[in-house]
């Protein structure tokens, strides 16, 4: 997946994968038993995602690989305004989060920038 496609609402990468393997998106609805309406409301991002479970079945289906399954998943999250679940379990990150959401609105967006690239890369600083 191409670093542009990083970014942004997860239901237009949903789509752009599901155009790679030429599915169309009644038959992907009819598969995973989603309303294909709703489905494609998803696709143009104007509903959030579907719940975690039903959307681990999509991107399986779509032939996701496991590393990209667990950045959207968490990605997903966020689309529907909720700190991924594994996040929400550690009481201590819970508590500091607000000390790093100050840091990343005073700081500068490139500094912010190279560290997701070195976080991305498995690089432990930025």
């Amino acid at each position: 997946m191409a670093n542009e496609n990083r970014t942004g609402p997860v239901g237009p990468l949903l789509k752009q994968f599901r155009l790679g393997q030429r599915i169309t998106l009644r038959d992907l609805a009819e598969r995973v038993k989603l309303d294909p309406g709703n489905y494609s409301r998803v696709e143009r991002g104007v509903f959030a995602p579907p719940p975690r479970d039903k959307l681990d079945e999509i991107l399986r289906l779509l032939e996701v690989s496991k590393e990209q399954r667990e950045e959207i998943m968490d990605r997903a999250d966020v689309d529907r305004g909720i700190l991924p679940s594994d996040l929400q379990r550690d009481e201590v990150l819970v508590r500091e989060l607000p000390i790093l959401f100050r840091a990343v609105r005073k700081g500068d967006r490139e500094a912010l920038d190279k560290f997701i690239e070195s976080v991305r890369k498995g690089g432990d600083k930025a």
